[in-house]
């Protein structure tokens, strides 16, 4: 008698553990956030994984029921183990079968530094804007267009200190390039140039002062 208790209560607990670690593993992957395709793989890996795990149950209790209550018993904490092993290694792969995908891994890229061509140059393209008759200074040291609005001031990029472009409808520009920064002095050269043939409209006649 005190045999027959022991046998059945080593059986109860041990589907209780096995089916503690199943529902865990279920609720766990139910709650979180998929979209419909990986949400539907999942649950049809783990219906797969509940069936197969439920077929150990069933035929351990075919065993206990009808031919060796003690062998039966002594199986409880080995499927156990089994079943975890079987939720762990193989609902992932239940998981691609079904058509989930894998999470792609995060891809690091290099940081983009400041060119050399910009580093040496910069202050004096600096300069040479700060001359031309339709820039001005305001009084936090920024460089600002008189007419386009255009405002120019240094910045920093991956820890160097580079120049920057804002412009008159919010677009802004990091320029770590040469050839860009060297692009837009070339265009304000050109408008300096025109201003210098004495238009007064190009000139921005009328301005207030920079502040």
């Amino acid at each position: 008698m005190t045999s027959t208790i022991l046998d059945m209560q080593a059986f109860s607990w041990g589907i209780l553990f096995t089916l503690a670690v199943v529902l865990f593993m279920l609720v766990r992957a139910l709650t979180e956030d998929e979209d419909a395709v990986n949400q539907r793989a999942k649950r049809r890996a783990f219906i797969v994984s509940l069936a197969v795990v439920a077929v150990m149950v069933g035929g351990n209790w075919l065993v206990y029921a009808y031919l060796s209550r003690p062998f039966a018993s002594f199986m409880v904490f080995p499927l156990v183990f089994i079943a975890a092993a079987f939720l762990l290694l193989g609902t992932p792969r239940l998981y691609r079968a079904h058509g989930g995908r894998v999470k792609p891994r995060r891809m690091e890229f290099p940081s983009i530094g400041v060119e050399h061509a910009t580093r040496e140059q910069q202050v004096k393209l600096w300069d040479e804007l700060r001359s031309l008759p339709h820039f001005g200074e305001t009084v936090n040291g920024d460089l600002i267009s008189l007419l386009t609005g255009d405002r120019v001031y240094w910045t920093s990029c991956s820890g160097e200190v580079c120049l920057a472009i804002a412009f008159k409808h919010g677009n802004a520009i990091t320029v770590i390039r040469y050839q860009t920064l060297y692009g837009y002095v070339q265009v304000q050269r050109n408008i300096a140039q025109c201003l210098s043939a004495g238009n007064p409209a190009v000139r921005g006649e009328g301005y207030g002062p920079v502040v």
